[in-house]
């Protein structure tokens, strides 16, 4: 009996942790920002009581009633947090929370768990080491809005991860479905909105009815989001039932249609590369059948010019020495330039660019720009050299796994070519475009690394080795 309750209340969080997770990411694609800060604060609210659960799991150190005691005071706090002023209360909501998975850590490393407390210690790296740069560089114990960022997603990782050890044949089951049902609801809201090219929508509706109130979203937002859309439809339909066919060939339509019609070339060069991903998961015969698909698809949209398809193209290689974006990293590299040695190392802080960059920038007065829209550039300025050393070894990490599992049994083939394909299309688009820690760039790569800690968790499980 005691069995089955327990069952049912691990069944009933994991539901309740999809949908968290479901909502996030929901809110995430469309950016709806009054949504966004509360769906991550409950998001660090949820994983620091589920590691209270966990270290009360694998310890026993408390009873029944003080468990229940000890996670209520901490709701307790967490709500108080959560109506205090952002600039008070998420750097307390974050700290708090960053103290249990501490004390969490603690707890491996006297039970000898050291696997886990190693792939714990390689996640919390992250965030902390640029935690870190950013207060020496601006010389305060503050926790940026950049950084808050960082540490958001850490505990997306983490909750996922967790669960993914806890609960893994029902999150393998039941996460698939909650994300059809998201694909299919953003790609409803897309077909309603009014779309223009390169520039700006209009409130988010249905049927004419505002689902956010004076809300205006870039059409580069909703075409990036398209872009991991139409990876994710691709993934669902290489073994679906025929009427599921049906459906994602539809949506996979409208989203290739709203992808081109807004003419963002970063996104169809993102694209275009982790498109040749595919060439790792099948059958080396039939390489030459899918090159030939992709050439003619190309060939195809150039010649028609549709949605003036080869005149963005022809525009992106005929003006590269006088593209925005040449003009805009020469900028940046003179401001570089004049950087004091110590800034050289740890930068200036990871919200110094959109201030400091206005003395520098050939646009200023007419339009003043929050990043580089390089990475590089981005990352030495705010973070130094040990800022980019950190960020290029996390990318060469996780491609690294990648690349493992896709060497492992074809489990998961198809889907760690996914991926692949989403962070290779995340780096290159927002590498060319934004801050390494905006929100459209740092929240996709969490739920990547999430479902990487998924695999590695599955194949530990099933005793999958690598090869």
């Amino acid at each position: 009996m005691t069995s089955k309750i327990t069952h049912h209340i691990k069944n009933i969080n994991l539901y309740f942790y999809l949908l968290l997770l479901t909502c996030t990411a929901g809110v995430l694609m469309i950016d709806y920002k009054e949504m966004i800060g509360i769906f991550l604060q409950l998001n660090v609210i949820y994983v620091g009581c589920y590691l209270i659960a966990r270290i009360q799991q694998i310890t026993r150190y408390f009873s029944q009633p003080s468990l229940i005691a000890i996670i209520s005071s901490l709701l307790a706090l967490d709500v108080m947090f959560f109506n205090l002023p952002m600039s008070i209360g998420i750097p307390m909501l974050i700290g708090i929370n960053i103290l249990i998975f501490s004390y969490y850590l603690l707890t491996l490393l006297f039970l000898k768990d050291y696997i886990t407390f190693k792939n714990m210690l390689y996640i919390v790296a992250f965030p902390l080491a640029f935690t870190l740069l950013d207060m020496i560089s601006i010389s305060k114990f503050d926790l940026s809005e950049f950084a808050s960022n960082a540490w958001y997603a850490f505990f997306i990782v983490i909750g996922v991860g967790m669960t993914a050890k806890n609960n893994l044949d029902n999150l393998t089951k039941y996460a698939p479905k909650f994300v059809l049902v998201l694909l299919f609801i953003f790609t409803l809201i897309l077909t309603q909105m009014p779309l223009k090219t390169r520039g700006i929508v209009d409130a988010i509706q249905i049927s004419g009815i505002n689902l956010i109130d004076s809300r205006y979203i870039s059409t580069f937002h909703l075409a990036i989001y398209s872009a991991f859309a139409l990876i994710i439809t691709i993934y669902f339909s290489v073994k679906p039932s025929n009427l599921m066919r049906f459906f994602l060939i539809g949506i996979g339509l409208i989203l290739s249609y709203f992808i081109i019609a807004t003419s963002w070339r970063p996104i169809w060069l993102a694209l275009g590369v982790s498109a040749l991903l595919i060439f790792f998961i099948i059958d080396k015969k039939k390489w030459f059948t899918l090159a030939t698909w992709m050439l003619v698809i190309q060939v195809t949209l150039l010649t028609s010019n549709f949605s003036n398809y080869r005149t963005r193209a022809h525009e992106m290689v005929s003006n590269i020495s006088t593209d925005e974006r040449s003009i805009i990293w020469k900028d940046a590299w003179q401001m570089q330039l004049t950087s004091q040695p110590g800034e050289w190392l740890t930068g200036h802080g990871l919200n110094s660019f959109y201030s400091d960059f206005k003395a520098y920038s050939t646009y200023h007065g007419i339009h003043d720009y929050r990043s580089p829209h390089n990475f590089f550039l981005d990352l030495l300025y705010t973070s130094g050299m040990f800022g980019t050393l950190v960020a290029l070894s996390f990318y060469y990490l996780i491609y690294k796994h990648f690349f493992k599992i896709l060497n492992l049994n074809k489990n998961h083939n198809v889907l760690a070519c996914t991926l692949l394909a989403l962070l290779t299309t995340n780096l290159i688009f927002n590498a060319l475009n934004h801050t390494f820690f905006m929100r459209l760039n740092i929240f996709p790569i969490a739920f990547i690394c999430a479902m990487l800690l998924y695999i590695k968790e599955y194949n530990t499980q099933k005793s999958i080795d690598y090869v």
